[in-house]
């Protein structure tokens, strides 16, 4: 999944999957979305990786979760 939105910062991408992180307003934002996936992909031996795509900018959340689970 990707956007062509803001450069994340490498400060924030120590703390993206971590519980209760948010970017966003924290009266309405919980932060718990993207270590939730995370959470369930690790279940299934999988992985959630966020890197920078290569032919514009923006974010790209790569995630693998291999068959044979």
């Amino acid at each position: 999944m990707s956007n062509t939105g803001a450069f994340v910062p490498k400060d924030i991408r120590d703390h993206i999957f971590d519980a209760g992180y948010t970017t966003k307003d924290v009266s309405s934002h919980s932060g718990l979305g993207l270590f939730i996936i995370k959470q369930i992909v690790g279940r299934y031996n999988g992985q959630l990786n966020l890197t920078e795509p290569e032919n514009y900018p923006g974010v790209q959340f790569v995630l693998y979760i291999p068959w044979n689970n």
